[in-house]
């Protein structure tokens, strides 16, 4: 009968053959992603790439269904799982920490982004240096919303501020969103956005990085508001 480290091997390659799956159904879908037709297969993708958190828990729950149903026909087979259950539990045991910690980070994630913003109530437009401003004689409105909490002063809690900043052009069309952490009561203080002749540098206190956005904005940047918000 199979030992323990037999049954991790086992485990190993079953893992092997679902990466592999996925590998050639991403290989798949970017080259009919390059044929016109099948533009589709192109936005489907990027929403994958883009929705990373989401896809990652969906890989991980196909995992899991792969190795119960893997165990269910070992039962069904004639073997006794009884007795070669302990044997299994050590690559269980360790594939399912690996599991856990994963979801959870990624579960952490997404609860840290599934904030609402009011900008209505917390307008920054102005504080962070948003509004109307120029790039190679195009106008873009910069607007910036928060979702209310820690904005300093004796009332506030300890948690960071998710604010969302959006562009849009001169006829009103989305162009850029994104999100990013503000963390207003830090040393030495959140810094506004900086405008450069083609980019918006804006800093984000949880990565404690700053970012940039071309501008004009990028075709990535285009997409990302025209599909997924």
């Amino acid at each position: 009968m199979p030992s323990i480290r037999k049954y991790f091997i086992w485990s190993i390659k079953n893992l092997a053959i679902i990466l592999s799956f996925i590998v050639i159904a991403i290989t798949g879908l970017l080259a009919l992603a390059q044929l016109g037709e099948f533009q589709l297969f192109g936005k489907l993708l990027f929403l994958l790439f883009y929705l990373k958190e989401y896809t990652a828990l969906g890989i991980i729950l196909m995992i899991l269904i792969f190795f119960g149903y893997k165990s269910y026909s070992f039962n069904t087979k004639g073997n006794d799982l009884r007795k070669e259950f302990p044997k299994m539990v050590p690559a269980i045991t360790f594939w399912l920490v690996c599991f856990l910690f994963s979801a959870l980070l990624i579960t952490n994630y997404l609860a840290a982004n599934s904030r609402k913003f009011d900008c209505g109530r917390y307008d920054y437009t102005n504080e962070l240096n948003g509004g109307i401003k120029e790039f190679q004689n195009q106008k873009y409105s910069i607007k910036i919303c928060g979702s209310g909490t820690s904005h300093g002063g004796i009332l506030s809690d300890d948690s960071p501020d998710l604010a969302e900043l959006t562009i849009t052009n001169d006829q009103g069309e989305l162009m850029v969103k994104r999100h990013y952490v503000i963390v207003w009561d830090g040393k030495p203080g959140h810094e506004p956005l900086v405008i450069g002749d083609d980019r918006i540098t804006y800093q984000d206190d949880e990565e404690q990085e700053d970012h940039i956005i071309a501008m004009p904005p990028s075709l990535v940047d285009r997409l990302k508001a025209k599909y997924l918000f």
